[in-house]
């Protein structure tokens, strides 16, 4: 009876293990282009879902108009040698048209020359797709009563695709050329809704012919944001280059826009920050408007220019041209200037008075300060570069007040100058909201560390008990 039942077992293994052999798995291909295909185009049409193509690097693919309608595949190229998908025609067809879900496109450069109105370098009409680490660039287009955009998310033009494009993310890319809009999201049917983020990207010298209407040339938009239904974007670190920024406008329908743009650098001047014409809020906090004041000229600023229903307070007051902000002490001892390592630097003043109760002998002559760091990852620690009016003593700490407690930083760079460089790392040490959130706030200043005390008391400075002789 054992013997039966051990060979009952073992058939049961031959059977699950042969069942398992013979399930068919889907295999994930890579396809060489043009080791293996001679286009593009020919190895999108045999991929299967999962499978990978690849471009030589160098690649160029001159008339190679790409449609891909397969679902989940990534075509890559090399990042320090990308390879080029060109089009030139005048068509009011696109260079890319992605109609798959969850493509990946990555590397590449994807040009659009001689487009007509209504054309594009790439157009996405799925959800999930991802453009990142690409170069877009367009030439000698012809603008008419519809702009030519770098990347273009709509749906319903054609009906045939009238379906939510949600979870669509634009990377680090680099848009330029002669485009109306760097990106373009637009619906054009009601109740089929836009989720996309773009986020790391650079926009630089777009410009677009505005002879159709009479007009001049004119900078173009990074992002133009306009429909029927309900779009949802997120835009973050982005570089907006002497461009106008971002255009918001409401059209007809039941659109419900959430738009928000943070952390954002604007750089050059005259040119608009974000411009609104939605009924919407556009919620536009820590960005660089390219003024240490702000935006205007709805704002204090002469930064980028916004419109009324734009929240733009609090606004970074360091970016790339200005890397330190700069507040009077309110001892009177002078400027001092603060330099974050990484993220932007908000909210910074002087504080009127010192807290209570200060620990006996500790002295501020340059007072305490109060700042916040936004734009970094949670968790991140932040080295500060702190120029005070004057030289301070070798020891001088940096005093923090928290919670009815004080306590101190280490300077890093303790020679005896007027220059001193903190850490804080966001929800640790430093940071007085306690929160690993992405923002660190920074209530604190220079002051002299207390004494060491030696002997068979207990020090202050570092709460260990100090016993001499041993």
């Amino acid at each position: 009876m054992k013997k039966l039942l051990s060979m009952s077992i073992v058939l049961a293994l031959v059977l699950s293990f042969s069942l398992v052999a013979t399930t068919p798995v889907a295999a994930q291909t890579n396809r060489l282009v043009p080791s293996q295909y001679d286009t593009i185009q020919e190895a999108v049409d045999a991929a299967s879902e999962g499978d990978t193509i690849i471009v030589a690097a160098g690649h160029v693919a001159v008339e190679d108009r790409l449609i891909i309608e397969t679902d989940r595949i990534t075509l890559t190229t090399n990042k320090s040698d990308p390879a080029t998908i060109r089009y030139e025609a005048a068509t009011t067809h696109s260079t890319v048209d992605i109609r798959g879900e969850d493509v990946v496109l990555e590397n590449f450069i994807i040009e659009r020359n001689e487009g007509v109105s209504g054309s594009q370098a790439i157009n996405v009409r799925r959800p999930g797709v991802i453009v990142r680490g690409t170069t877009i660039t367009g030439s000698d287009n012809v603008h008419g009563p519809h702009g030519i955009p770098g990347i273009h998310l709509t749906t319903g033009d054609p009906g045939s695709y009238d379906i939510p494009l949600e979870g669509v993310i634009l990377k680090d890319n680099h848009i330029s050329g002669e485009f109306m809009y760097g990106v373009a999201v637009a619906t054009y049917t009601a109740d089929v809704s836009i989720e996309v983020s773009v986020d790391g990207n650079t926009f630089a010298d777009l410009t677009w012919d505005g002879s159709y209407w009479g007009w001049a040339t004119q900078p173009g938009w990074a992002v133009h944001i306009h429909g029927i239904a309900s779009i949802d974007v997120m835009i973050t670190d982005n570089t907006f280059d002497d461009v106008h920024g971002v255009y918001v406008r409401e059209e007809t329908g039941d659109a419900v826009f959430d738009v928000a743009a943070h952390c954002n650098f604007f750089l050059g001047t005259g040119n608009w920050g974000i411009y609104s014409l939605s009924g919407f809020t556009v919620d536009a906090l820590s960005n660089w408007w390219g003024d240490v004041d702000g935006p205007g000229p709805v704002g204090p600023g002469a930064g980028a220019h916004v419109t009324d229903n734009v929240l733009f307070y609090p606004w970074a007051k360091t970016g790339p041209d200005v890397p330190a902000a700069e507040v009077e002490t309110e001892t009177g001892t002078g400027e001092a200037s603060f330099s974050p390592s990484q993220g932007c630097l908000v909210e910074l003043e002087a504080l009127p008075e010192i807290p209570p109760s200060p620990p006996d002998g500790v002295s501020f002559p340059h007072g305490m300060f109060s700042f916040e760091i936004t734009c970094i990852s949670p968790g991140e620690t932040v080295t500060v570069t702190i120029e005070l009016p004057e030289a301070v003593p070798q020891g001088t700490v940096w005093w923090k007040y928290h919670n009815g407690e004080w306590y101190w930083l280490r300077n890093q760079t303790d020679d005896g100058d007027n220059i001193m460089t903190i850490r804080l790392t966001d929800g640790g040490r430093g940071d007085a909201d306690g929160s690993a959130d992405g923002s660190i706030t920074d209530p604190g200043g220079p002051g002299n560390p207390l004494p060491a005390v030696v002997g068979w008391e207990g020090s202050p400075v570092n709460r260990l008990a100090v016993m001499m002789p041993w």
